[in-house]
């Protein structure tokens, strides 16, 4: 499924708003800011990344883990499009509301995630670095057979980042509350 044409309903991401370059600056960011987040000196519990406010609903680290491979989707397909124009490609489901991600950094450590994050922002950021002009406008094909460009694959991207940290976020604030 392709990023929605506007503004997502739950974290507020404006996909038209962002430009090749602006997607290459924000999969830069990611590892740092996501390290900023479920790494913080002064917490005195470091297992608290992977406490969940509610059974069923996802912990920082399976926020983490979904952002890693929503990044490295978009990656996967921006490279396949920009080597064959009408590639098949699968972004995965887009991020919100109702989407279980519960789970997803199971069994794996915090520095196991971020380096996974670091790994996939970086091939994000590079397969957006190699699509020039009008290659932007390629586009690929999803399983759905719905057809989008390859700026709406790196956006779905940037997305995938932006909409788990700010849940990463959110669950970070409802954990230590309950403690």
């Amino acid at each position: 499924m392709a990023v929605a044409p506007g503004r997502c309903p739950d974290c507020g991401f404006d996909a038209p708003s962002v430009s090749p370059s602006d997607a290459v600056a924000a999969a830069r960011s990611y590892p740092r800011r996501f390290r900023g987040l479920l790494v913080r000196p002064d917490d005195d519990d470091p297992e608290i990344v992977h406490r969940r406010p509610a059974p069923g609903v996802a912990s920082a680290v399976d926020h983490a883990a979904a952002a890693a491979a929503g990044m490295s989707a978009a990656a996967r397909a921006l490279e396949r499009v920009r080597v064959h124009e009408g590639a098949g490609v699968d972004l995965g489901p887009p991020p919100g509301p109702g989407r279980a991600v519960a789970g997803v950094g199971d069994g794996l450590t915090l520095e196991d995630v971020l380096a996974v994050i670091t790994r996939s922002a970086a091939a994000l950021a590079a397969s957006a670095e190699a699509v020039h002009g009008d290659e932007w406008a390629r586009t690929g094909v999803l399983p759905d057979g719905t057809s989008l460009h390859a700026l709406d694959m790196a956006r779905a991207g940037v997305h995938a980042g932006s909409h788990h940290l700010r849940a990463a976020d959110r669950v970070l604030s409802q954990v230590r509350l309950l403690r």
